[in-house]
């Protein structure tokens, strides 16, 4: 079945090639009195291995030559003050916050 999947280039066999290998898997001496294959089963088996064969090839790239770039700090020993919030002004008895300078 390889041999067949790399003859279409790895892609999925027409209907009639499929339904051909179930019936000459189940004709086989190895499968007599035992279950017959499925189309559906030489089916997934070739979805299976497609996706193997894509997962493996995408899981291996070729090894990239990076090289690290040195840190260059501006302005060294400058700190900059971060802003800060105000205070949220807190609920009054009412359940209504006070409003400042109104």
């Amino acid at each position: 079945m390889e041999a067949i999947l790399s003859a279409h280039n790895n892609a999925m066999p027409a209907k009639d090639v499929l339904d051909a290998l179930a019936d000459k898997f189940s004709e086989s001496p190895n499968r007599k009195g035992k279950i017959t294959v499925q189309m559906k089963q030489v089916w997934n088996w070739f979805q299976n291995k497609r996706y193997a064969i894509r997962a493996k090839s995408s899981k291996t790239p070729a090894k990239l030559n990076i090289t690290p770039m040195p840190r260059v700090d501006l302005a060294p020993g400058r700190i900059m003050a971060q802003p800060t919030a105000s205070p949220i002004p807190a609920p009054s008895a009412s359940g209504r916050m006070l409003l400042l300078g109104a």
